[in-house]
């Protein structure tokens, strides 16, 4: 049974010590170390692993003030309600002011123009209202086994309770396009090269 951390609740550790922020934020770390966009924060894969845990205790801390934490064993989501990342106030709120210092001008300047693309692609939606499916990750040893569903589902339950009718993500993989594809996601716009050297693609699906 999966575990929510709604906003302002964060919630003590599981039986599989999961739901903490430090948890959460290294269970994303081992399944996104080779996305393509954690790749724009450091190229070099050992740099990378020290980074990683780091920046998504950053983003835990936010989804806790600004949506919700959702885990599984092996697995974890981030949902944001209404927006699709910190603004610079937020940012610094939540620890990710200190990301140039981190990963250098250079590769923060990639990023952020990578994420207008994506901003971009949701002012051409006409989307206005919506859940956002911020990082949902998998580690290597439970893959294959459905989990992914499974957090889609709980994250669409929590933004049912919050009052979201639709739910939007955005993915750099176009191998992820088809995967999201199976749990009900539908492309609502797409950019074939940002800044960043990546393509995104923005999907939505309602929210049942």
């Amino acid at each position: 049974m999966a575990t929510a951390t709604q906003a302002g609740q964060p919630g003590g550790p599981n039986k599989d010590g999961n739901t903490t922020t430090n948890g959460v934020a290294q269970l994303l770390a081992v399944a996104f170390a080779h996305d393509p966009l954690s790749a724009v924060l450091a190229a070099d894969p050992g740099r990378r692993a020290n980074i990683l845990p780091w920046f998504f205790r950053a983003c835990v801390r936010h989804a806790q003030a600004h949506g919700g934490v959702v885990t599984r064993p092996g697995g974890a989501a981030l949902w944001l309600s209404g927006q699709f990342g910190p603004d610079v106030v937020q940012g610094f709120s939540c620890g990710m002011g200190g990301l140039p210092w981190r990963v250098g001008l250079g590769a923060t300047a990639r990023l952020l123009r990578h994420e207008a693309c994506g901003h971009r692609l949701l002012h051409d939606s006409g989307v206005t209202t919506f859940g956002y499916l911020w990082f949902a990750g998998v580690t290597p040893d439970a893959r294959g086994q459905g989990l992914a569903r499974h957090l889609v589902e709980d994250v669409l339950a929590a933004l049912a309770a919050r009052g979201h009718h639709t739910c939007l993500l955005t993915t750099e993989s176009a191998q992820n396009v088809t995967i999201w594809s199976r749990t009900g996601f539908v492309v609502a716009g797409h950019h074939p090269r940002t800044p960043a050297g990546l393509p995104i693609w923005l999907m939505r699906r309602s929210v049942p």
